[in-house]
């Protein structure tokens, strides 16, 4: 990776639909024509836990005109989640990627990048842990079930023994866990005119693979073993028309397109009297299977033009135009289970007891349902950046961003909520950055504010009792945050950031309650009005010392030391109170050496060092799965370079 850029706000005159909270790019290295050939390998060994990555780069230059670059890496980690059930220690990865690039510029005027990459991960294990008070829990499971000591520890007590009722379906694995793959191309070419404009035109395919299969009551009863199976291609072209950088203007014209196809399958096993009856029914469980194809069209078009209308001023415009076409076909089936063998053709009499207990038995609903959305949406951008001095860039935009609507891609939900409408962001920023003390040090601050109109958030159907997506009225994000990086001296470099967000609801009256709330037996839908956003802490900070002292012996002393804060946040869309993440501070911290010249490594590294137990996110159908960061990791890294590797 060369670098990554991370842009906050609305960004959809040049990164399109769907940009409404903000944009990354990851910009990758290259080689160019005339580069010396070079290599670098890296290997790196985890001692908390077990494991290792090794990384290899390979680039050079066969002609003045051909620039060839190879990266490879792989990677195996042992898990860290012990599971009581099993006696396994689980969530457990493995990786290999490789990624080839070409630049090839046969002239002066002309330039052609290919690149392509190709990837496999696998993570073994059910996700997560059960936490958060008792009472939170499913009901019935605490009746049968004290499995589970509700601490975030890495520990767990969960059966996954009908997980080979689902594969027999999926053709996938028979025990929980992820797999997913992917395969990216791409072709640019880039051609200069007479008079300095350049024209590009970008050609990309996207093929991607995911399976996932997890403990869905997560416990250690057999109760619930849930599977999702996906597949997903896009195709795309963009082609711009980029004018010389001129004193007083430029500007950028594009065209855009995108096909994709999304295919689903969503599937699970349930024993439908929670263990204290089974064949109570006349079959052991139930088999449910959701399914649908979304097939979307996007054409675009774009523009943005810089006017330096003064010295020291410039103005920034933009729009975009985006039309879109969504359709969308669904599937769905309830079948009864015997002896872990699905019946696909059962007798009138299962068929009876299943449509007459489907909403018990979490039958996947709207079979047969289709539905096309067709938006056509104008999205502006407008910057002003003033120029104090060479040191100093204040700057101000506003920007107006939509994301598309579509439908739910849960197996359970009435046919009246399946679909929900676009979301809307409009934002505006007011900022400076600096490079201070002959770039000795930069100095960053920015006040922000976004409103979202129809902001997409998870919610709970009030008849079948699960998740679905609907739209809150109005949500506001807003805040500041604030950097300073300072060289303080030549071996020692200092950074320091803060962060306040106010995220809430403006206006989401019919959202849904509180898991504590629905247990006491409140009615839905709950007045979310004025509650902070989930995962949106309010202050976080972050602080990182690097050391990097040369010796007398031609080597290179390597030392850093970094923390990262953040207050408390709701880890789940219903805001329930027992499940908040409270306020924590991680830290991480480096020791090594290195020749001066770079051509070889070795560092101590380590993340997590107080083992603080963080939740991502909370799922909370069964006894509440909380999804937790990795706990302390330490990793001896070593790194070797030859030639011009870079």
């Amino acid at each position: 990776v060369e670098r990554v850029e991370v842009m906050r706000g609305p960004q959809a005159v040049l990164h399109g639909l769907n940009s409404t909270a903000g944009a990354i790019s990851v910009i990758t290295r290259r080689n160019h024509g005339g580069d010396p050939f070079g290599a670098e390998v890296g290997c790196e060994y985890e001692a908390e836990h077990g494991g290792y990555r090794l990384t290899a780069r390979l680039g050079g230059s066969p002609a003045d005109s051909l620039g060839l670059r190879l990266a490879a890496r792989t990677a195996s980690l042992d898990g860290f989640f012990h599971n009581e059930a099993t006696g396994k220690d689980e969530a457990g990865s493995s990786e290999t990627a490789a990624r080839l690039s070409a630049t090839w510029q046969p002239r002066d005027d002309l330039l052609f990048d290919a690149w392509a990459e190709k990837g496999e991960m696998e993570i073994e294990g059910p996700f997560g842990e059960q936490w958060g008070p008792e009472h939170l829990r499913w009901p019935v499971v605490r009746l049968v079930s004290a499995s589970d000591d509700g601490r975030l520890n890495w520990r767990r007590d969960m059966d996954s023994s009908l997980q080979p009722i689902l594969s027999s379906v999926l053709s996938g694995r028979d025990h929980p866990g992820l797999d997913q793959d992917y395969a990216n191309l791409a072709l640019q070419g880039e051609y200069t005119l007479d008079g300095g404009q350049r024209i590009s035109a970008l050609l990309a395919r996207t093929a991607s693979g995911w399976s996932s299969y997890w403990d869905g009551d997560a416990s250690a009863l057999p109760i619930m073993d849930m599977a999702v199976d996906e597949d997903y291609e896009q195709d795309s072209v963009e082609i711009r028309l980029t004018s010389e950088t001129g004193p007083a203007f430029d500007y950028i014209l594009g065209l855009y397109y995108l096909g994709s196809r999304l295919e689903s399958e969503a599937v699970y096993v349930f024993e439908p009297t929670f263990t204290l009856n089974p064949g109570a029914f006349g079959f052991d469980h139930v088999f449910s299977r959701g399914t649908f194809v979304r097939d979307v069209r996007l054409y675009s078009l774009f523009a943005t033009g810089n006017w330096r209308f003064a010295d020291r001023w410039q103005l920034t415009l933009g729009m975009r135009y985006a039309d879109e076409q969504r359709d969308y076909d669904r599937g769905a089936d309830c079948l009864p289970v015997r002896d872990a063998v699905i019946d696909f053709d059962p007798a009138d009499s299962d068929r009876a007891i299943i449509d007459a207990r489907s909403r018990d038995f979490f039958c996947a609903t709207a079979d047969g349902f289709s539905d096309s959305r067709q938006s056509d949406n104008w999205m502006p951008e407008l910057a002003v950046n003033w120029d104090m001095n060479e040191e100093v860039r204040w700057y101000g935009k506003y920007s107006r961003s939509r994301k598309a609507g579509g439908w739910v891609a849960g197996t359970v939900i009435l046919e009246s909520r399946l679909e929900f409408d676009e979301e809307t962001a409009s934002g505006w920023e007011l900022g400076m950055r600096s490079h201070l003390q002959e770039q000795a040090m930069s100095l960053n601050f920015a006040l922000f504010h976004t409103r979202l109109d129809d902001l997409q958030t998870p919610a709970l159907d009030p008849v079948t009792g699960l998740a679905v997506v609907k739209n809150a009225d109005e949500a506001r994000s807003q805040g500041l945050e604030a950097d300073i990086t300072w060289q303080a001296t030549p071996w020692l470099n200092l950074f320091l950031s803060y962060a306040y967000l106010d995220a809430s609801y403006e206006k989401y009256e019919d959202a849904k309650c509180p898991l504590g709330e629905r247990y006491a037996g409140a009615e839905p839908p709950c007045d979310a009005s004025g509650k902070n956003l989930p995962l949106a802490p309010e202050h976080s900070a972050g602080f990182r010392a690097a050391v990097r002292k040369p010796l007398a012996s031609g080597t290179v002393f390597l030392a850093g030391l970094n923390a990262g804060y953040s207050s408390h946040y709701f880890t789940e869309s219903s805001l329930e109170p027992g499940l908040v993440q409270e306020s924590y501070t991680t830290w991480g911290a480096r020791l090594g050496l290195e020749a001066a010249d770079g051509r070889w490594g070795l560092s101590l590294v380590g993340t997590n060092l107080g083992n603080e137990a963080v939740v991502n996110r909370t799922w909370t159908l069964g006894n509440n799965t909380g999804y937790l960061q990795p706990p302390r990791r330490v990793w001896l890294q070593a790194s070797w370079r030859f030639g011009a590797a870079r």
